[in-house]
């Protein structure tokens, strides 16, 4: 099984399993990152 930690104010985070996501290089990657960062674009001009 594949960990990962995240980086929260320069320090790492406790590693945690990834239990579901892509796999680099698939095909239908940049289409999620372009609906996450619209909705993530949305949020922002809201506030």
């Amino acid at each position: 099984m594949t960990t990962a930690s995240v980086l929260v104010n320069g320090s790492p985070t406790d590693e945690f399993p990834l239990e579901r996501g892509l796999r680099q290089g698939d095909p239908i990657s940049p289409f999620l990152f372009f609906l996450a960062a619209e909705g993530l674009n949305v949020l922002m001009e809201a506030v």
